[in-house]
């Protein structure tokens, strides 16, 4: 089989995660290779299956990368699906969830017309120390926190995307400094029904370096968690990465569920690229026996 792996160019940074997948495919006979998603010249129709891997700038244009999922050449052969993709784009997926019985990250969106603003909404659900970013976003991408000094700079930093996009606006859990007896911002990788790896993480803010550690297995409250998300995901993701912190009760919250171009961390997870090259091999079985 022949996987194209998506990046874009230029990456914002290496992807760690593009050697040991390319690795992977080939020690089980299939060829894989980057491939830059909005690349003009590019030819889809030679591959049997499209990753998406590393597409790291498609907040940066979302109504192309949009038109892009609906194209003929990309629907039948994307990983995740097209219909995965599109409702992942959007941040407001947390409140769908939390509506399924995920417990999440309490999460307001606030729209460009809403009646009030970023800073007014957090004030009247008690908060004073927040995060804001755009709803439609990769990366931390203008992710900033606002704490009670600097709280009113929020409606300021919104007006800045001139209604580029609705705003995210959560409280700030102190938990994820792993200072005050929580435990820090933990990434748990799903490959197609099997959580592989747990990593630690920092957290990151516009402009910050991320700081990533291996955690190991996962304990049995997170995969029953992750099975939990899954499950109340409406489609079925080929992998995933569920990003969760610590409440203010020690409650595991989902922060965030990536299910678009999330770094995996597989040099941290012996064996989990393996995992997902032979699980995309399935897919692509598994679709091509259906036809």
């Amino acid at each position: 089989m022949r996987f194209a792996l998506l990046t874009c160019d230029p990456l914002p940074e290496p992807d760690p995660d593009q050697g040991p997948l390319v690795g992977a495919f080939r020690a089980r006979g299939h060829e894989a290779e980057p491939v830059v998603w909005d690349d003009p010249d590019a030819d889809f129709a030679p591959y049997d299956a499209l990753l998406i891997r590393a597409t790291w700038d498609y907040a940066r244009k979302a109504d192309a990368f949009a038109a892009w999922l609906d194209r003929p050449d990309v629907v039948p052969r994307l990983w995740n699906r097209p219909e995965i993709v599109r409702w992942n784009m959007h941040k407001g997926y947390l409140l769908e969830l939390e509506a399924r019985g995920v417990p999440i990250v309490p999460t307001l969106v606030v729209g460009a017309d809403a009646p009030t603003t970023p800073a007014t909404a957090a004030r009247e659900r008690g908060w004073h120390d927040v995060v804001v970013k755009p709803a439609i976003s990769a990366g931390s991408a203008r992710t900033q926190r606002f704490t009670p000094d600097s709280l009113g700079d929020a409606d300021a930093f919104v007006a800045s995307w001139n209604g580029a996009s609705e705003a995210i606006v959560q409280p700030y859990l102190p938990s994820v400094e792993g200072t005050t007896g929580g435990r820090p911002e933990r990434a748990i990788v799903w490959i197609d029904g099997l959580v592989t790896h747990v990593v630690e993480k920092s957290r990151r803010f516009a402009g910050d370096e991320e700081a990533v550690r291996a955690r190991g297995d996962a304990t049995p409250e997170e995969v029953a968690f992750a099975v939990r998300t899954i499950e109340a995901c409406p489609f079925d993701p080929l992998y995933a990465r569920i990003d969760v912190m610590d409440g203010p009760g020690g409650e595991t919250l989902l922060s965030e569920l990536e299910l678009i171009e999330p770094s995996l961390y597989f040099d941290l997870g012996p064996g989990s690229a393996a995992t997902l090259a032979q699980a995309a091999a399935r897919r692509v079985e598994s679709m091509e026996s259906s036809i």
